[in-house]
C-alpha cells in the first residue's frame, strides 16, 4: 500500500499525485479523501477523476486524519494492490430503485468478498433505505465501514468521489476481498431512564413520552446539570447531551441533536418512532475510553500485513477541542492510522446490524493480503 498526503489540494497537485502513483503496475485502486475547502475546484477535479483508468473512490469530509494527525486542509491518497468493485447509488431514487441497484451490485461482486466500504452524502435522502437494503442483501458476513461526507454547512453538496467525478445526493460502494475486523464504541453514558419516542418526522423528534420534545429534553438537562438550554445556546449545550437509541446486545446508537425551534429536536440522523432512547453525557475521559475500546476491538484479529483506518465523528472534535489529539493517541496505540472526520459513521460491530452512528469512533483493521 502507498500512502501520500499533500496540504495543498489545488487540482494540479491532485492530478500530479494521482498520475505519479498510478504509474505503478502493482497499483489497482486508489482511495482519496479531502478536507473540506471552499477553494476546491470541483469541475477541474471532475476532469482528473473521470480520466483515470485505475479505480477511484473517496470523498470530501469536514477534516481528515493522516498518520495520527488531524488535518484541516489538503488531501491524502491510499493506493492498493487490491482492486475494488464499485458502484454509485443515486439516493434521490425510490426505495424500490435503491433495492434494485443494491441487488444488481451484489450480483456483480465476487463470492469471496469480505469488506464493503460505504461512503455517502451525509445530507442526502434515503440514507437509511440504503443501509437497510445493503444489510438485507449482504447480511452479517461482511465487514462494513464508511461514513457521511460533506461540510459543516449541513447542506448537501458534491462530496462523493469516483471515476464519475464528484457527486452529491449519492453513495459509493466499494467491495474488497480483504479481510478486516471492525471496532465501534463511543464512551457516552446514560443520565436518564429509557424514554419513548412518541412522534417523529424524518430527522425531527416532535414528542418524547407524549410531551413536547424540546421541553422534555430541556427538563432532563436542567435536572442533570442545572443548565437552561434554549434556541440560542442549544448547540453549545446539546453537544454534551446526545441521545442514545437502546439496542439489545449491542452498543447504544448515538444521535446528535443539532438545533431546535423551541418545540422540536432536529437530529443529524433519524430516530425511529416508538424506539426507546436515553439522554447521554460524557467527558474527555469517558470519550477517550470509548476510542480505546473501538481500537482494541478492531485489533481482535491479527493480520501479518495490515493497516488501521479510523472514522471518527467531527462532533467529537468540536466537543474535545485541543484534547482531540489524545483521542487519536488512544486509537493509534503507537501504530499509524489514517482516516476521516465524518458526519455520521457507518459500520457493523460483530454480528450486529449495519447502522449509521453519530458521535462515535469506528476503527477498521484491514489485511493487505488476499
Amino acid at each position: 500500500m502507498v500512502k501520500y498526503y499533500n496540504e495543498n489540494a489545488h487540482y494540479s497537485e491532485v492530478g500530479l499525485a494521482i498520475n505519479s502513483i498510478s504509474k505503478s503496475k502493482d497499483i489497482k485502486s486508489l482511495m482519496i479523501f479531502f478536507a473540506d475547502d471552499k477553494s476546491l475546484e470541483i469541475e477541474k477535479l471532475n476532469e482528473i477523476f473521470t480520466k483515470q483508468q485505475k479505480t477511484i473512490i473517496g470523498g470530501i469530509f469536514p477534516e481528515i486524519i493522516f498518520n495520527n494527525e488531524k488535518k484541516t486542509s489538503g488531501f491524502f491518497i491510499l493506493a492498493f494492490a487490491i482492486d475494488f468493485q464499485t458502484t454509485i447509488i443515486d439516493l434521490d431514487k425510490s426505495e424500490e430503485d435503491i433495492d434494485s441497484a443494491t441487488t444488481e451490485f451484489s450480483q456483480q461482486c465476487e463470492l469471496d468478498s469480505k469488506t464493503l466500504w460505504v461512503l455517502m452524502d451525509a445530507f442526502s435522502a434515503n440514507k437509511n433505505t440504503l443501509i437497510n437494503s445493503l444489510y438485507n442483501e449482504f447480511g452479517p458476513n461482511l465487514s462494513y465501514i464508511g461514513g457521511g461526507a460533506g461540510t459543516l454547512s449541513l447542506k448537501s453538496s458534491p462530496c462523493i468521489i469516483s471515476n464519475f467525478g464528484v457527486k452529491s445526493n449519492c453513495a459509493i460502494l466499494g467491495m474488497m476481498k480483504s479481510e478486516s475486523s471492525v471496532g465501534v464504541a463511543h464512551g457516552w453514558l446514560p443520565i436518564s431512564e429509557p424514554i419513548k419516542v412518541t412522534e417523529t418526522e424524518g430527522n425531527i423528534i416532535k414528542s418524547l413520552e407524549w410531551r413536547n420534545a424540546f421541553d422534555y429534553y430541556f427538563s432532563k438537562i436542567k435536572e442533570h446539570s442545572g443548565k437552561e438550554i434554549n434556541k440560542e445556546n442549544f448547540f453549545e449545550i446539546a453537544k454534551s447531551y446526545p441521545l442514545g437509541i437502546i439496542k439489545l446486545n449491542s452498543e447504544i446508537i448515538v444521535r446528535d441533536p443539532i438545533s431546535t425551534d423551541g418545540n422540536n429536536l432536529f437530529i443529524i440522523d433519524e430516530v425511529p418512532e416508538n424506539e426507546f432512547i436515553q439522554i447521554l453525557n460524557g467527558d474527555n475521559l469517558s470519550l477517550f475510553k470509548g476510542a480505546a475500546m473501538a481500537s482494541r476491538n478492531a485489533r481482535n484479529k491479527h493480520y501479518s500485513n495490515s493497516f488501521l483506518f479510523c472514522i471518527d465523528c467531527i462532533s467529537r472534535v468540536l466537543f474535545l477541542g485541543e484534547k482531540f489529539n489524545q483521542e487519536l493517541n488512544e486509537i493509534s496505540d503507537d501504530d499509524e492510522i489514517c482516516g476521516i472526520l465524518s458526519i455520521g459513521e457507518i459500520a457493523n460491530s460483530g454480528n450486529s446490524m449495519l447502522e449509521i452512528f453519530n458521535k462515535t469512533v469506528v476503527v477498521c483493521n484491514f489485511s493487505l493480503k488476499l
